[in-house]
């Protein structure tokens, strides 16, 4: 083997010999020459050695060229160490030489003259000197400290510890300034972190796109308000965002950042503005599935689900872009597709897939409420599914843990397709509401919701007369709870005195539950007649019960407060820290909380005036009311401190002035000798000035379609207060001619 291995080394050499040469010959005759002497040198001595002698050579050789490249690398990073310390140390060194020159002036020159002209000038040269080094450092520090930039908890936290990458994002945007300094030492206006990551995205490198998807990302997690207004000023980048929710590569973490940042702008995206197909690429994510590689801590295809939701849910929230998506018909399937579902209450949830499912329901909520025909058909789409309205029957019987919001979400769905709902699903709807409301005192914190659907739902099915919900509301009363009795009808009036028992207690104890008990009465009483369908003795109970919250509850709004929340007003615009004292946290309520509390009580107030009113149209006659000791010159005086205190150009506020005024007519019609105590509490100057300061309110409300609503009764408080002033006329003539 080593005469082989002899013999082909010798055999390449030999032809090594031969190029060498003849490239040699033709090239250079001298190096020729020398090349050849030395080849054929090397033959004559590989000639006389062993085979043996040769192999030790040739490692020998090759031994040799390995040291020499190791030292030539040696030296190489020897020099640039050298040249880096020389670098440190000559600036500091000319710093030494420069202080010490400037503080010993011991120059050398005959002639004094001269020697004055050679001290400045060398004081110059020293100083610049130093100044030069000075410079230097300076520039030295300020390179490292960038170089060593701390990366921020927060980003640090939610980059799952990876500080090192995002430390690389932050030079590459110091780099980036840097190159732009130098090319414009003015840098524009607008830049920043923010518009360098926008800028990533408009990139034609995918390896771009992911590193300004990671700074958006981060930066809008922890609220930066400046990315939203950044990112949606260039339409490109937002146009490459919807489209990275399409990404279907193995990496997923793209289309997650991607979702996440859509989900946090798309409140202020207009769908007729987005690039064709958006809405099928948000859509796609509702059809994501779990992935393993996904951002490092993987979430899969619930994170991807939860954020197509939310996107969609935060664009219904505009009214024009919720007609985009209802007009938009295959995509209402698409989000229904759960709840329509036969095995959706089979399947186990825990709470983030509650979360996810409260979403949803949200969704649903805002199309199929939304104006115009649009809502109107995926209204009654819904409605016509039997696995939908059996899923949402069973989210409110609490087949599902953690539900509480979910229950809240299927309350308001469920009442507004009732419209729909066959006579059966509305019965089980109305029972289940009912036994939430009054019944079920372990659902406590679903009973102002439920009271709320109730009221809907008695408004939308009474008026439209295909469901007798009041019927079904009274039947639903458990058997125990009333008498027995031979009659139908008597059994029915035991029942409806049932019901408004529970509703008066409702409303006189439960301060939550106020407005929809009151509301629920009124709806009672404006079907039940004169001493027919309510006995007696309820009426007045139930008659009582209202005028004594109106005389002694807090219900008007008194001066107090809203005098309170008029000055924390005035103090919020002026803004005047020293005359403020410091006063303890917690001890003073907020201007927005009074306003709510206010607002409240407004409500409460507007309830029960309402139901005064419709009970003394419907239940009470002359004779009946006579005996109602609390109508006196006291209630006068408290309708007419309604009225100052609801002296506001609001809407709330002339619903209660309209409905204070037809309480007084009310009463002067069934008790004319309460006519006395009006006029002596001058309630016809109250009434004027109301009219006067309130008179452009009510014009405004004509055109305020959403909050016509509001605005009841139909009758303009032009003509309610005529009609006051002319019984308040009437009285006087009649008193004055009696004399």
């Amino acid at each position: 083997m080593i005469l082989i291995a002899v013999t082909q080394c010798n055999r390449v050499l030999s032809v090594y010999d031969y190029v060498n040469e003849t490239y040699a010959a033709r090239v250079n005759p001298t190096f020729g020459m020398i090349t050849g002497g030395y080849f054929t040198f090397l033959s004559k001595f590989e000639a006389n050695l062993s085979a043996g002698c040769a192999v030790r050579c040739w490692r020998l050789c090759v031994m040799l060229l390995v040291l020499l490249i190791a030292m030539a690398l040696l030296i190489g990073l020897l020099l640039i160490d050298a040249v880096f310390i020389v670098s440190l140390v000559g600036p500091m060194a000319t710093m030494a030489i420069s202080l010490t020159r400037l503080i010993q002036h011991d120059y050398d020159g005959s002639d004094a003259s001269s020697k004055g002209k050679l001290r400045a000038a060398l004081f110059i040269f020293y100083s610049l000197a130093l100044l030069h080094s000075l410079c230097f450092y300076f520039w030295l520090l300020l390179h490292l400290s960038l170089e060593m930039l701390p990366i921020p908890a927060s980003i640090e936290e939610y980059g799952h510890g990876d500080g090192g990458y995002y430390q690389m994002l932050l030079r590459q945007y110091l780099q980036e300034t840097k190159t732009k300094c130098a090319n414009d030492p003015k840098l524009p206006g607008d830049w920043n972190l923010v518009t360098y990551a926008v800028g990533l995205l408009d990139s034609a490198s995918p390896d771009d796109h992911l590193d300004g998807l990671r700074m958006l990302d981060v930066l809008a997690i922890n609220k930066q308000r400046s990315v939203r207004l950044e990112l949606l000023s260039s339409r490109h980048s937002v146009q490459n965002l919807i489209e990275m929710l399409e990404w279907d590569g193995p990496d997923q973490e793209m289309r997650e950042r991607a979702a996440r940042i859509v989900a946090d702008v798309a409140a202020a995206l207009r769908v007729a503005q987005m690039p064709a197909g958006a809405l099928h690429c948000i859509s796609s994510l509702l059809e994501a599935s779990p992935r393993s590689d996904t951002l490092k801590k993987p979430k899969g295809g619930k994170e991807l689900i939860h954020r197509g939701l939310q996107i969609l849910e935060r664009l219904a929230r505009d009214e024009h872009n919720c007609r985009e998506m209802c007009n938009t018909q295959w995509l209402f399937p698409k989000i229904t597709a759960p709840i329509t579902s036969p095995a959706f209450l089979e399947t186990e949830y825990d709470s983030e897939w509650v979360d996810i499912l409260s979403i949803l329901l949200r969704l649903v909520m805002r199309l199929i409420s939304a104006p115009g025909e649009a809502g109107t058909v995926l209204c009654y789409e819904i409605s016509a599914s039997n696995d939908a309205v059996h899923n949402l029957l069973g989210i409110l019987d609490g087949q599902i843990k953690f539900s509480l919001q979910l229950q809240e979400n299927a309350m308001d769905v469920l009442s507004e397709i009732s419209i729909g709902l066959s006579a059966a699903m509305t019965e089980n709807l109305v029972k289940k509401l009912y036994h939430i409301f009054l019944a079920n005192s372990g659902m406590s914190g679903l009973r102002p919701k439920a009271g709320e659907a109730l009221v809907k739902l008695i408004s939308t099915q009474g008026a439209s007369g295909q469901v007798p919900v009041m019927e079904i509301f009274c039947k639903s009363m458990s058997m125990e709870q009333i008498c027995e009795s031979e009659s139908t009808d008597a059994l029915d009036v035991k029942r409806y005195g049932t019901v408004v028992d529970q509703l008066t207690d409702i409303l006189v104890k439960d301060k939550e539950c106020q407005i929809s008990a009151a509301a629920i009465l009124q709806h009672l009483c404006s079907r039940f007649t004169r001493s027919y369908e309510l006995l007696e003795q309820d009426v007045v109970k139930l008659l009582m019960s209202i005028l004594d919250l109106i005389l002694y509850g807090k219900t008007e709004g008194d001066e107090e407060t809203v005098s309170e929340a008029r000055e924390s007003n005035n103090s919020e615009m002026h803004n005047d820290e020293e005359s403020k004292p410091p006063k303890p946290a917690g001890l003073k309520k907020s201007l927005v909380e009074k306003n709510d509390e206010l607002s409240e009580e407004r409500k409460h107030l507007a309830a029960l005036l309402s139901l005064l009113v419709v009970i003394c149209d419907n239940l009470v006659d002359a004779d009946l009311f006579s005996n109602v000791t609390s109508v006196n010159d006291e209630l006068a005086k408290k309708l007419k401190k309604i009225i100052e205190a609801n002296n506001e150009n609001t809407a709330d506020c002339l619903r209660i002035v309209k409905l204070t005024c037809q309480v007084v007519i009310a009463i002067i019609h069934l008790k004319p000798s309460s006519l006395k105590d009006f006029n002596e509490s001058n309630f016809n100057d109250v009434v004027s000035t109301a009219f006067k300061n309130m008179s452009d309110i009510e014009n405004c409300m004509l055109f305020a379609v959403k909050d016509r609503q509001i605005t009841k009764p139909a009758k303009t408080l032009s003509s309610l207060v005529k009609e006051t002033q002319g019984l308040l006329h009437n009285a006087q003539e009649t008193g004055n001619n009696s004399i």
